[in-house]
């Protein structure tokens, strides 16, 4: 919606970590802590979620920071992207 931004950094300790922070620069808020070194944040297209590479995998975390892994570490996964256009429901 165009009111926040995400993004990675190391501002607290060596690890990156995913933040939030309003467009004005603002009200910054760290959603993940203490794993491995997070990137590529990447919003989903309803704002509600952010999908980030972590460790070789794609996780999301809604902005509770309550994380959800996607995929595991065995490709090493990287720069999530979501798809804009749900499937038809249906048949």
């Amino acid at each position: 919606n165009g009111k926040r931004i995400a993004f990675a950094s190391n501002i607290v300790g060596s690890l990156y970590d995913l933040y939030v922070a309003s467009v004005t620069g603002g009200h910054v808020r760290r959603l993940t802590r203490e794993g491995p070194d997070t990137f590529e944040p990447s919003w989903s297209p309803d704002g509600a979620m952010i999908a980030f590479a972590q460790d070789g995998a794609i996780a999301a975390t809604d902005l509770s920071g309550h994380i959800k892994e996607l995929t595991d570490t065995e490709n090493n996964d990287s720069s999530p992207a979501w798809n804009p256009h749900p499937p038809p429901s249906g048949g």
